[in-house]
């Protein structure tokens, strides 16, 4: 069984240790890294544990730093808007014709079929959970299956509030180089372990970054580059594949797969909206923030999608949706993996995907050729 940890006490000397390394940091980037740590850890203990409630960042940590954030925040969306055209060739290459695809997967006799069946919890009590992940990090990947059950070992999985709506978190910390994940406690089904799949990958995406990259790339990985969702995405995808090809709770696996889908392509929508905004309206969308009507009122075209009104989020959109596109490219590909892997930290570069075969075009193939094999 995945036992959800709600003793705090080892976060909490953590954060006091990371409160106290940032006092003596020379480096902009390490100490501004060091305080987006000291925020996430302080922000999820203040929702999981109500000794941290009432706890504040202290004023001096808020105050320094800003400048840092800010000069990387504006060259983030300086680059975005530089490859604005770009993204919306690539969002839009495949876009329309796999919600086509999703509409009459939803709307077929087969769906009604599948979720008209009983579908029996998985047994964590005989283990079934942990069983399950490492068969499939057996068969993909042995290094995560040892993190994995080295994260079980030491209790790391801990339980996160369902104040947050997020399925999983992970907790990085670079000054102690420990992983720490949340997982909001649900029924124990195959979307639930794909949670742990997810999360996983995001452990293995640090390890990795700690062997590829420089400290200073380290520092600035998730505030510079678009593709930090990209191996939780492949991991999470993967788990279902193996399910699936294993005759695995295979119908409950094909409808958790189908879920993925349609959730990325939301997100993929809203990354469309963002390219097609223009440019002068593109930090009011942030600051404001705009509904997704105002962004129909404010683009030249009216795609056909969803009338739904909701506040699209810039940063996820389109980091979730690199993370299904690159996730897709490499899912059968282990040389394109690590291509993509020396090449992951910084802004996002166009021309970095070109050369490695990732292109509009090779994306619509990609992403139909693996959607159609579930169907």
């Amino acid at each position: 069984m995945i036992h959800l940890n709600t003793d705090y006490q080892v976060l909490k000397k953590e954060m006091l240790s990371l409160q106290d390394e940032i006092y003596h940091q020379i480096s902009s980037t390490t100490y501004f890294s060091y305080v987006q740590q000291y925020r996430t850890f302080l922000f999820l203990l203040s929702l999981c544990d109500t000794d941290f409630s009432t706890q504040k960042i202290p004023r001096n940590i808020t105050i320094m730093g800003e400048e840092k954030s800010n000069q990387l925040l504006k060259k983030y969306h300086k680059n975005f808007l530089e490859n604005k055209s770009f993204h919306l060739s690539m969002l839009s290459s495949f876009y329309f014709d796999m919600q086509d695809m999703l509409a009459d997967f939803y709307e077929s006799s087969y769906y009604q079929h599948l979720i008209s069946n009983y579908y029996p919890l998985i047994n964590t009590k005989a283990g079934e959970d942990v069983d399950l992940l490492v068969q499939f990090f057996n068969e993909e990947d042995v290094e995560l299956r040892d993190i994995f059950l080295d994260l079980l070992k030491k209790d790391r999985f801990y339980q996160l509030s369902p104040d947050i709506d997020e399925m999983g978190i992970t907790l990085f910390s670079t000054l102690k180089n420990t992983c720490h994940v949340f997982i909001r406690l649900r029924k124990p089904t195959v979307d639930y372990l794909g949670t742990f799949a997810h999360e996983l990958g995001h452990v293995k995406d640090f390890f990795d970054c700690q062997r590829r990259l420089s400290p200073q790339q380290q520092d600035t990985y998730c505030l510079k580059s678009p593709y930090i969702e990209v191996l939780s995405t492949m991991y999470q995808q993967k788990f279902y594949d193996f399910l699936l090809g294993n005759d695995i709770r295979k119908d409950e696996a094909l409808l958790a797969n189908m879920d993925y889908f349609y959730n990325y392509m939301r997100c993929v929508e809203d990354a469309i909206l963002f390219s097609l905004l223009p440019d002068q309206f593109h930090y009011d969308a942030l600051n404001k923030p705009y509904m997704k009507s105002d962004f129909f009122r404010l683009i030249d075209q009216n795609p056909s999608f969803s009338k739904e009104d909701y506040v699209p989020s810039f940063y996820s959109s389109l980091c979730y949706s690199y993370g299904m596109i690159l996730a897709n490219h490499m899912i059968e590909d282990k040389k394109l993996q690590n291509q993509f892997s020396d090449c992951k930290a910084g802004y996002f570069d166009a021309q970095e995907l070109v050369s490695i075969g990732i292109t509009p075009d090779t994306t619509n193939q990609k992403m139909l050729k693996h959607f159609h094999k579930y169907i």
